[in-house]
């Protein structure tokens, strides 16, 4: 649904101030940085380390270290953040640095058994209130993508999606081999089959194992013509063990892609992987590279919780305690060795994940970017071996085992299935980067009914000029329920902004309430974009008289364009607010005030609004141009105030940002 809102009359002059200096940063062209992490014996890093601390080796060469630089975050004053419903209404952008830490939850529910993981998940959740306001959270489920909520400060949204996750695996629950009976007998451990063929109450040695004791795709992949039981059984061991294989391939192959997706956020990064384990051996050492690459590229940190469950099961009619005592040591092995490759650490959590939490929180609180000289044997996307060591007494040191000079970049295609590429954009929990997107929402009251509101999403695409092969969004409400969504590509149509930039405008229907909207965008040349932008839906009205959010935009030969983005420079930002009447009488002596302000400050300036009835006696336009280019960057509100004949009155505020 396109819309255009019309035309802009009065004129509103701000105090100016000095323009403070910004900091200027250089790079040295022969240098590396790497990131490690040094930490006491509580886990808290250790500062004040000088370049003299450390001593690399790089490709097996000693390298002199230049720098040492410490990278904080403050743990002080850890309040809740501020609630969705206390905050002005605000742009979401994929390009704007945020503050804070990030921590990516990768849940892989079909490693945690079926109904569990429960109250691990609710200890985690909870624990985000102690992190600091700034920092975000999201949540991914691994192999469904769903519920998925984006890297966000709304502890709120991350509580709600994590309590709606459960294991759902089913092992265990035949006599099949279990992960670490399997990988044992494929090394051809004949204690290792003894022991299962002894929980499974078979004679050892006759192997009659049949598929109403295991499963039929096992069983077929006994081999009948071995001469030992050992050989016998082997092929099936390995069938088990390559469905594991093929498993943690794509959970490889999955967490490097989210951290390749986490290059672009400043500040400390983590995955955390909650799991009863995974397996790793030398068939996944090329796909655990993969991954320790893209983490290092990333500056990603990786720590994985790991559930470890009782030796003894109740849920099973089979003895399980030897098998769950090999279980533990294959798949924790296999979250250890991906927790190493990703400069990390492993927990086996048989209670409560407190400690484990309290300790990543702790570790990623800061850490060091060491700088050291090149030399002429280093050549650019060359993956060679580091080693980092620190000379403080009790330390300890976390730090990647390869690092990449120069890694090329990714090459950038259109995509031949657009809606399909648009759909995974959209179930990615990070926001992709290539494609810079400011994204805001605006609340229109509507002519049908009393309380009916639309919805107006105005996407700000940096394109440079190109044009856009699709678009597509989703709307969500706090339970993950998609309300609206939608795609365009064939017949995409976008508006020309300043700066070379295309605006995509639409509107949807929504009922009142908290919403998450996902957008996503493909450029002709395979860029893609994609941020997530937290939203109200609210039908406030003073008396008989409604109000619609502030819009701020700029103005073309069509008209007024509602823009969520305020192009650096700009000097004149032009703002609507829209006042609507249950009937045209009700609209007799309203008054509509603009203010200007600093967040939480006073008004700066403040001027009456004029009135211009549109298209109905019953809707009226108030306008202005706010003359901005005086004021010093920063963060400033706008808020349109509504006072009725009768008394009544009610406010829209809406945040810019003056570059």
């Amino acid at each position: 649904m396109r819309i255009v809102i019309g035309c802009l009359v009065a004129t509103l002059v701000a105090v100016p101030s000095a323009q403070q200096p910004q900091p200027v940063f250089r790079a040295r062209v022969d240098l590396v940085t790497v990131d490690v992490a040094v930490v006491n014996n509580e886990g808290r890093p250790v500062t004040g380390l000088a370049p003299g601390d450390f001593t690399v080796v790089a490709g097996d060469r000693q390298r002199r270290v230049v720098s040492a630089d410490f990278v904080s975050v403050g743990a002080a004053a850890r309040t809740a953040p501020v609630p969705l419903a206390s905050r002005p209404a605000a742009p979401t952008s994929n390009s704007r640095a945020a503050a804070g830490r990030s921590f990516l939850l990768v849940v892989d529910v079909e490693h945690i058994s079926a109904g569990g993981g429960r109250g691990v998940l609710r200890t985690v959740s909870d624990y985000l209130d102690r992190l600091n306001p700034e920092d975000r959270a999201g949540v991914v489920v691994f192999p469904y993508a769903t519920p998925r909520v984006d890297l966000t400060t709304n502890r709120k949204m991350v509580k709600e999606a994590a309590g709606r996750i459960v294991g759902s695996s089913l092992r265990n629950q035949s006599g099949t081999m279990t992960v670490g009976e399997a990988a044992a007998v494929e090394q051809m451990d004949q204690h290792a089959l003894d022991d299962y063929l002894q929980r499974v109450n078979l004679v050892t040695g006759s192997c009659t194992v049949t598929s109403d004791v295991i499963e039929p795709e096992v069983a077929a992949r006994i081999d009948p013509t071995a001469t030992s039981c050992l050989m016998k059984m082997q092929p099936a061991a390995s069938f088990i063990m390559d469905n594991e294989r093929r498993r943690s391939r794509d959970l490889l192959d999955t967490l490097g892609a989210l951290s390749a997706a986490m290059s672009s956020i400043e500040g400390p990064k983590a995955i955390v992987l909650i799991s009863e384990g995974m397996v790793v051996d030398r068939n996944l050492l090329a796909d655990l590279q993969k991954f320790s690459d893209a983490a290092e590229r990333s500056r990603v940190m990786f720590y994985a919780l790991n559930l470890a469950g009782a030796l003894s099961d109740v849920g099973s009619r089979y003895n399980m305690t030897t098998a769950h005592v090999l279980d533990q040591k294959v798949l924790f092995d296999g979250m250890s060795l991906t927790a190493v490759a990703g400069r990390g650490e492993a927990f086996m959590v048989s209670g409560t994940p407190l400690g484990a939490l309290a300790r990543i929180d702790a570790e990623m609180s800061g850490y060091y970017l060491l700088s050291f000289e090149r030399d002429g044997e280093d050549r650019d996307g060359n993956r060679q071996k580091i080693d980092v060591r620190v000379n403080w007494p009790g330390a300890t040191l976390r730090a990647r085992k390869d690092f990449t000079i120069n890694p090329p970049a990714p090459e950038l295609k259109p995509p031949a299935d657009l809606k399909g590429a648009i759909g995974q954009v959209l179930r990615w929990p990070v926001s992709t980067t290539d494609l810079g997107v400011d994204l805001d929402t605006y609340l229109a009251p509507g002519l049908e009914g009393r309380d009916e509101l639309k919805t107006i999403i105005a996407a700000s695409l940096a394109s440079a000029g190109r044009p856009l092969a699709a678009i597509g969004y989703e709307v969500v409400d706090t339970a993950g329920k998609v309300i609206a969504d939608g795609f365009e590509a064939e017949g995409l149509a976008t508006e020309r902004l300043s700066g070379d930039r295309q605006l995509y405008l639409s509107a949807v229907k929504i009922p009142d309430g908290e919403y998450r909207l996902k957008f996503a965008a493909i450029s002709a040349d395979g860029r893609r974009g994609s941020v997530e932008h937290e939203f109200i839906v609210a039908a406030p009205r003073a008396g008989g008289v409604r109000m619609s959010d502030v819009f701020l935009g700029e103005v073309s030969g069509k008209g007024f364009l509602p823009t969520p983005w305020v192009l650096p420079g700009t000097a004149a930002l032009p703002i609507t607010v829209e006042i609507l009447g249950d009937s045209p009488e009700a609209l007799t002596g309203a008054v509509v005030t603009l203010e200007l302000a600093r967040p939480a400050n006073a008004p700066l300036a403040r001027l009456p609004l004029s009135q211009k009835e549109v298209n109905d006696p019953r809707r009226r336009l108030a306008s202005a141009t706010l003359a901005i280019g005086a004021l010093p960057a920063g963060e400033y509100t706008i808020t349109a105030v509504l006072r009725t004949a009768d008394g009544s009155s009610l406010q829209r505020t809406r945040l810019f940002t003056k570059r």
